[in-house]
């Protein structure tokens, strides 16, 4: 069963409209933080005047990290709706778990399920997210004839590389075909339902369970391999430390990331954390912590005082993490 909170400030029955952008996103109470923290910077990037509908899909979001999310949320200059969608945490109890990735993961291959029918188009972000510009020229992408919109992986060349599909072959994927990452995704609801394809991605995800490496990320790249559209990387950037491309192997990946490389490097317009190693992970450090935990500070899950003790035990978690990995060699 399935249970719908709704929490608006305006009437929501137009959100199909693509001028009124739409997003929806996921979230467990454990990333209730991080997703304030991908909210706040999404909304704070927003120009004067913009329509926007949000949708949280909820895996038992307490009511304390609802209200502050609507708290954080306010910005009296656009027109904001939000609207908090309880799923039962049964339906995806068949759901294969995947290292760090939480069940929530999945909760992507329901939008066309639990979204509105109204709603033709929605751009989802994960909750793992910083977003450093307006995203509204990635809504106005025309997505039309497709089933999304995403970007490449940085770390996954194609299906067939390291870490693509596993079955790529059983499932007569060409083994150059591109394989993109699922945590921004701009989809278009229509083909979706159209297609049967929530349903479709149930099925694979139960029928090739021992066979995923990145949960719904491979069902999404399996189930639409021949049916979504490429979008540049900086509306999606993994930002970890880019090894040496020139010793990359050959491919298409690597011609974009040498052409890219600074802006990717340096000015991303969405920053996706999507390995175990996040900003708030104590012991490691990757690019664009500084800004995230000041995106953190300003969003106002922590009062002043707060932030600062959440900061004092999170330093020493931090330096004694990070002195036992690379003084005394400790593996985590």
């Amino acid at each position: 069963m399935i249970l719908h909170f709704l929490v608006s400030y305006f009437d929501m029955t137009n959100a199909s409209e693509n001028k009124k952008i739409t997003v929806a996103c996921g979230s467990d109470d454990k990333y209730g933080m991080p997703l304030a923290v991908t909210l706040y910077t999404l909304i704070q990037n927003l120009a004067v005047n913009t329509e926007i509908d949000i949708f949280v899909l909820s895996l038992g979001l307490s009511n304390a990290t609802r209200e502050t999310i609507l708290r954080i949320a306010a910005r009296k200059d656009i027109q904001l709706g939000i609207q908090f969608i309880e799923v039962d945490a049964s339906v995806l109890k068949t759901f294969p778990e995947i290292g760090y990735l939480s069940v929530a993961a999945y909760l992507r291959i329901f939008l066309s399920v639990l979204l509105p029918t109204t709603c033709d188009k929605v751009l989802y972000l994960d909750s793992d997210i910083l977003v450093r510009k307006n995203i509204q020229p990635l809504w106005d992408k025309d997505v039309a004839e497709f089933s999304l919109l995403a970007a490449r992986d940085p770390w996954i060349a194609n299906v067939s590389y390291k870490g693509g599909l596993h079955n790529w072959m059983e499932l007569e994927i060409p083994q150059d075909s591109t394989y993109f990452n699922s945590g921004v995704l701009l989809i278009n609801l229509k083909f979706w339902r159209e297609n049967h394809l929530s349903s479709r991605l149930v099925d694979y995800v139960l029928k090739h369970r021992d066979e995923l490496r990145f949960a719904d990320q491979d069902a999404l790249n399996a189930v639409c391999f021949n049916t979504w559209k490429l979008t540049d990387m900086t509306w999606n950037l993994i930002p970890l430390p880019i090894p040496d491309v020139s010793n990359w192997e050959e491919s298409s990946l690597k011609e974009y990331v040498l052409a890219n490389y600074d802006e990717l490097r340096n000015n991303p317009a969405i920053c996706h954390f999507s390995t175990k190693w996040k900003p708030w992970t104590p012991g490691f450090e990757p690019p664009f912590r500084k800004e995230w935990f000041n995106a953190l500070k300003n969003s106002g899950w922590f009062s002043s005082g707060e932030f600062n003790y959440w900061l004092f035990k999170w330093n020493i978690k931090h330096y004694w993490k990070a002195f036992n990995r690379k003084i005394l060699h400790r593996p985590e």
